[in-house]
């Protein structure tokens, strides 16, 4: 049989080994010049490199290093000329303008002049300074306004290196320039920043109270209103001379209210008015069930709350809570009680409540109360204790001999037993806590039969205390928050005058005064009463209180009240403020607030 190719040959028993080959099929081989190149293109895949210099020498790069040339110079070109400068960099580059305007004339400065570049607008202040915030960097004409001048135009630069400033600029006058000064109608000292606004000019006073207006040449007198912060705008009139005019030096009043209680109509009403006097108003109509000893206002020592003692609406006295901020009354406490005033801690106010309806022998006849003003919350902070079953048979406890130590944030209080048959065993003691009631603790338990007789708080934070026992005297010291027993005090340590040292409303200053050859001289020292400098010998008056620490008042006669700067405490210059009526209750050792003399 013939083979073909479809017939399977024999099978042999042989192993066939494989190639490993390349087939080149339809490839020719290259050129021997040209194998490095090819081989090195197919090594790895890389392409050959060529250095920056070698490509700038080809046409390509010849071409692309014309243009970025054309651009250099371009821009060289551009920056070379201020006007496409500024226009390319201002959206960048701003910066804060400063300038000075003066009188042409005078040379004084300009306040209250309009300033402006396209887009930003500023006003000259006291001392004729203006600025213009964010300006971007470029050329502008900047323009002056203020009425009755001459407006002004000048060419400035906001440079792109160095700070912007206009310099100094002036304006010419076209009215009659009046010169006008403003001082404190309490202290007599100058008072600068004062907005001066007569008619349609406008100034503002200098660190000498003085400033310029210039004012229409046809008039005599213009109407004029002076503002400053922290002082009652005042309303006045401008004499239209260019001399000075003792009639265009103007006096204001510092902003606030003094209340006080009056009797002018017969009956007692709470009043108040300006620092000065002025602008007296009725704040709490009388009823005409005032006690003429018993009705008392007490302030706080930033005047914003007041606590009136007043039988108003009955037999029986109550507290009210006056709010200064809305002049509005409402009840503290009431009820078949008298009410014993200590004074505040801030905007608490502290009190003592004997119950008339509590026996003797009943606990709960005293309490020692507190009133946060600000939080409209009445609390006890502590009760007295009672034993036995009759007027004849009773032992009771007693809260007295209460201070305010603003310092320390404390109520020192003493609680003693007594009683109609005596003996108990009860121990008197001194204990502390703070106005909100919190840290109640028992700083002296004495032993038992001891009686506390006398408390005198001879300096800021510090108390004398003279107990009673089996005939005998023993004398203790507060100091520290702790008491200790001190045998260098003596009997007659009771009997001298102490201070009652009134504390500013900042905490840092007390005012009080000492009696001096049948005169008082009148102190202000430190938080702590001490370093006191004199501000008044020889004189009649004695401390009220303070407002703020600008001012302190002061009484005179029981009946007339003054107020004082602090700067320049002048007594013999003291501004009276008013009349008052003052109660004949005497509050020893009250500093807390304002009004217990």
């Amino acid at each position: 049989m013939a083979e073909t190719k479809d017939t399977p040959k024999e099978e042999k028993n042989e192993t066939v080994e494989p190639r490993n080959e390349v087939v080149k099929d339809d490839v020719q081989e290259p050129a021997e010049d040209a194998k490095p190149a090819v081989d090195a293109a197919v090594d790895e895949g890389k392409k050959p490199k060529k250095s920056l210099k070698e490509f700038f020498k080809t046409k390509k790069g010849k071409i692309t290093l014309a243009s970025a040339v054309g651009v250099i110079l371009i821009v060289i070109a551009l920056f070379a000329v201020p006007l496409t400068r500024y226009a390319i960099l201002g959206g960048f580059i701003r910066k804060d303008v400063s300038l000075n305007v003066i009188d042409s004339k005078t040379g004084k400065p300009v306040s209250d002049a309009e300033v402006s570049v396209p887009g930003t607008t500023g006003r000259t202040d006291k001392d004729g300074k203006a600025t213009l915030s964010q300006v971007a960097v470029g050329q502008y004409k900047l323009t002056i306004k203020k009425k009755y001048h001459k407006d002004t135009s000048v060419d400035v630069t906001v440079p792109i290196l160095s700070a912007a400033n206009a310099g100094q600029q002036k304006l010419e006058a076209t009215g009659r320039q009046v010169p006008v000064s403003v001082k404190n109608k309490l202290s007599g000292g100058i008072l600068s920043k004062v907005t001066i606004t007569a008619g349609e000019s406008t100034a503002i006073t200098d660190d000498k109270g003085e400033a310029v207006l210039v004012m229409p040449a046809d008039v005599s007198t213009v109407k004029a209103s002076l503002k400053a912060e922290g002082y009652n705008e005042l309303a006045a009139e401008i004499t239209v001379t260019e001399q000075k005019d003792d009639k265009n030096t103007f006096a204001m009043t510092s902003a606030g209210k003094v209340y006080f209680l009056s009797k002018r109509t017969g009956k007692i009403n709470v009043m108040k008015s300006d620092l000065d006097g002025t602008n007296q108003q009725v704040v709490v109509q009388a009823t005409g069930k005032e006690s003429e000893s018993g009705t008392v206002l007490l302030a706080s020592r930033d005047w914003k709350y007041l606590l009136l003692h007043a039988r108003r609406d009955s037999d029986q006295p109550k507290l009210y809570l006056i709010n200064t901020a809305t002049d509005q009354m409402t009840v503290v406490d009431e009820g078949n009680a008298s009410f014993s005033l200590v004074g505040w801690y801030n905007h608490t106010f502290v009190y003592r409540v004997d119950r008339d309806a509590v026996k003797n022998w009943q606990p709960k006849k005293y309490a020692l109360k507190s009133f946060d003003a600000e939080a409209n919350k009445l609390l006890t902070l502590d009760e007295s204790a009672g034993e036995g079953s009759s007027d004849l048979d009773f032992r009771q406890e007693f809260i007295t001999q209460i201070y305010i130590l603003d310092l320390e944030g404390k109520v020192v209080y003493t609680k003693n037993w007594n009683g109609h048959t005596g003996g108990t065993s009860k121990q008197s003691s001194v204990v502390s806590v703070q106005p909100n009631g919190a840290n109640k603790k028992t700083l002296k338990a004495f032993d038992l039969g001891t009686y506390v007789t006398d408390g005198v708080l001879y300096e800021v934070g510090e108390i004398y205390y003279r107990t009673y026992q089996g005939n005998a005297n023993r004398y203790y010291e507060y100091e520290d928050g702790a008491i200790k027993e001190n045998t260098s005090i003596k009997n007659e340590d009771f009997s001298q005058f102490y201070p009652t040292w009134l504390l500013s409303p900042s905490s840092e200053k007390t005012f009080w005064y000492e009696p001096r050859d049948g005169k008082n001289t009148l102190l202000v020292g430190d938080k702590n009463g001490t370093e006191g400098k004199e501000v008044a010998k020889l004189s009649d008056y004695i401390p009220y209180g303070w407002f703020s620490d600008d001012y302190l008042l002061v009484s005179k006669g029981g009946s007339e009240l003054y107020i004082v700067s602090t700067q320049n405490p002048d007594f013999t210059k003291a501004y009276k403020l008013t009349d008052y009526h003052k109660s004949n209750i005497q509050f020893n050792g009250y500093g807390g607030g304002y009004g217990g003399f």
